[in-house]
């Protein structure tokens, strides 16, 4: 899959302070062969060293409004 001038906007939906977690949502896809409206992640992040971090992923989907 070819992705040339392919885009999408973000937002920041959730912050949990001290927690290393945050809710993202995804919307306005331009240029996919597929959309997914209503995408959100949640972002953790994992230290798993001094220097080192791990970021989990987790996706689902959820009717939202931008």
């Amino acid at each position: 899959m070819q992705l040339d001038n392919a885009y999408w906007d973000e937002v920041i939906t959730e912050v949990k302070p001290n927690k290393k977690d945050n809710w993202l949502a995804f919307y306005n896809f331009k240029n996919f062969t597929i959309t997914a409206g209503g995408l959100l992640t949640e972002q953790i992040y994992d230290q798993i060293g001094p220097n080192e971090t791990k970021l989990i992923l987790d996706f689902l989907q959820r009717d939202v409004d931008f």
